[in-house]
């Protein structure tokens, strides 16, 4: 990644938590996207993202396909990968409890699971309780 690259993606960050604390965006409402000086791509900030909640040094486990069963992975596995929860019994209790949101939508159930096509590109983003945040994508 080239230093323009790493200061556009700064940018949109810091633009990203302005927008969201002005209440000019909710938290994940749509996206934001610049296009590299050379023009041979766009930055895009993830889907399903608070735009408040972004970070340049989000902490991000990459997943192999090793890791999945039947093109998916339970959210309960990812929260165990990542030391996000000690124990898949530890991972229950928060699921239950309501505090696991994925791309910001609470995981409703126990057996919820992810997608290989979900980890593809930026990924997905795990948040355990309001401050605990993990990107998790394919390599």
């Amino acid at each position: 990644m080239t230093d323009i690259e790493k200061k556009l993606i700064a940018d949109m960050i810091d633009v990203g938590n302005k927008m969201y604390l002005r209440g000019f965006v909710a938290a994940n409402d749509g996206n934001l996207s610049v296009r590299t000086p050379d023009g041979e791509y766009a930055i895009v900030t993830p889907t399903g993202v608070s735009k408040g909640g972004m970070s340049e040094d989000m902490p991000t486990t990459e997943l192999s396909a090793e890791d999945l069963t039947d093109g998916k992975i339970a959210v309960l596995d990812l929260l165990v990968i990542s030391k996000m929860a000690p124990s898949k019994g530890e991972a229950r209790r928060l699921i239950q409890q309501g505090g696991v949101l994925v791309n910001d939508a609470k995981v409703e159930a126990i057996d919820a699971t992810v997608d290989a096509d979900a980890l593809t590109g930026d990924g997905i983003i795990v948040r355990k309780g309001k401050k605990t945040y993990r990107r998790f994508c394919i390599q």
